[in-house]
């Protein structure tokens, strides 16, 4: 190969990459959102501004958006109790409780305001009835190819909410 192909091919290759690179660009945050993440934190902020995480200091959990707009959340405390009985529909006043206390889960419909950067959940079905039928919003703080950061002006809690998710690999 002689120089002027190399640098043909070398000069190719970079015109390659720098249209990736401004194609990727011009990706929508809510083209960047579709995939899988992981919970990894979610801090609460009471209005006196003392924090506490509701659901540990290792969360587990999962939020699932896709392309069509339909979303899915999911967070658990690790270490609930499991029921006695083997059986969740006999579960004790204690057990009960413990679940609900360390879930939440709800799904919908969901839309982003680029230019607030504010994500729009609209969710049909919650385990916490208040949720079922709300528009929730959650303003994203810091979006990367590997991390969400959003904070959530009305949590479930009374609270604010500043919350952490890793796209799983």
């Amino acid at each position: 190969m002689n120089r002027r192909s190399s640098v043909s091919a070398a000069t190719t290759m970079l015109l390659v990459f720098l249209s990736a690179l401004a194609v990727a660009q011009k990706t929508t945050l809510k083209e960047q959102l579709v995939g899988t993440w992981l919970i990894a934190t979610a801090d609460n902020i009471r209005p006196d501004g003392s924090r506490f995480q509701g659901f540990g200091p290792n969360p587990k959990g999962v939020m699932m958006f896709d392309a069509n707009g339909w979303f899915s959340f999911q967070l658990a405390l690790p270490g609930r109790p499991k029921f006695a009985s083997d059986n969740r529909l006999q579960g004790s006043a204690e057990e009960n409780k413990a679940t609900v206390q360390g879930s939440l889960s709800y799904y919908g419909k969901y839309s982003v305001d680029e230019a607030d950067r504010v994500l729009h959940l609209y969710i049909e079905s919650s385990s916490w009835p208040n949720f079922d039928g709300i528009d929730n919003k959650r303003i994203i703080t810091s979006l990367s190819n590997d991390e969400l950061k959003w904070y959530s002006p009305a949590g479930s809690v009374g609270t604010t909410a500043e919350v952490v998710w890793k796209r799983a690999k």
